[in-house]
């Protein structure tokens, strides 16, 4: 693969800083642009999940992170205990 001299020497000059700085707009401004042409901000119907659903899968991820974290705050209550 072959470098780009120009970017690829060791010693950080300004102008070379400067070619770094003025292709970091570039990228930007150009993403910037794309988005005010093709882009949108309308909420997306995915964007609310069913509540029942939603409700039963955070009581399930909580019930379940309370058993794997009882082990382990035992340990740490028992090893404070020690100290």
């Amino acid at each position: 693969m072959r470098r780009s001299p120009k970017l690829s020497q060791s010693a950080n000059t300004l102008s070379e800083l400067q070619t770094i700085f003025w292709l970091n707009l570039l990228v930007l401004d150009s993403s910037g642009l794309v988005y005010l042409l093709f882009g949108s901000a309308e909420v997306q119907p995915w964007n609310y999940p069913d509540p029942q659903h939603s409700t039963k899968a955070t009581n399930e991820e909580r019930r379940h992170s309370d058993r794997s974290l009882k082990p382990q705050i035992e340990m740490r209550e028992k090893l404070a205990g020690n100290s």
